[in-house]
């Protein structure tokens, strides 16, 4: 198997070690770089060409909506994966909703961490119990009488039932096996309401009036 190619952004040193040595432990990951800073972090993206960029938000100069923009602007193959030493769900879904492909908690085992890092490599994104719940509060239900901006989209009804259970713990082959669909359906709908999601951001809503496009902030298989 292709190993996954990992870059660890992350100013507090010891911890990017540990996960640094953690990661390493499994035969098909590879750590193609550590950074100090979001600048560092952008660097390394553009000259490694990672996988992954796991992203440490509580330690970003310049700020987590810069680098993230810079991220997916100049790498934008990669997967940018916020993850918090202080597990701030805020910082955490602030990030994904500037742009970011899901999240990691540092609470998560180590066989956790390694199943979410496998299912990215199978293009699902790591969408915890929690960060579903927020983006179900977050993104307005889907309403037939009035059709949404590209800024202001709604969320369709499949994509409400596949939030609803991820918060609810299921698994994406679980939410499969009960709404009946295919795998690679459920995973298209959590990237959407992702996307619609990132549409909500003020950089995005930024780069919309001045004509940028969004696909920065578009996940891997998502549709417009």
């Amino acid at each position: 198997m292709v190993p996954l190619r990992i870059l660890l952004v992350n100013s507090h040193i010891l911890f990017r070690k540990a996960i640094a040595a953690i990661l390493q432990s499994h035969p098909d990951i590879e750590i193609v770089g550590e950074a100090n800073d979001g600048a560092e972090g952008i660097r390394l993206a553009c000259a490694s060409r990672p996988d992954v960029i796991l992203l440490d938000v509580t330690s970003l100069w310049p700020s987590t909506a810069d680098v993230i923009q810079a991220l997916k602007r100049e790498c934008s193959g990669a997967s940018v994966i916020a993850t918090s030493l202080a597990d701030n769900d805020q910082d955490l879904f602030q990030a994904v909703k500037n742009g970011g492909d899901g999240c990691l908690h540092a609470s998560l085992s180590k066989e956790k961490l390694f199943e979410l890092l496998d299912g990215i490599r199978l293009g699902r994104a790591p969408v915890s119990a929690l960060l579903a719940a927020r983006i179900l509060e977050e993104l307005p239900r889907e309403d037939r009488g009035r059709k949404p901006t590209r800024v202001n989209s709604w969320r369709s009804a499949r994509e409400d039932h596949a939030l609803e259970m991820v918060a609810r713990g299921l698994t994406i082959e679980e939410i499969a096996l009960k709404l009946d669909m295919p795998i690679e359906l459920v995973k298209l709908q959590i990237s959407d309401a992702l996307a619609k999601l990132h549409r909500q951001s003020p950089l995005s809503i930024q780069m919309e009036s001045t004509g940028e496009y969004l696909h920065a902030f578009a996940p891997a298989g998502g549709s417009e």
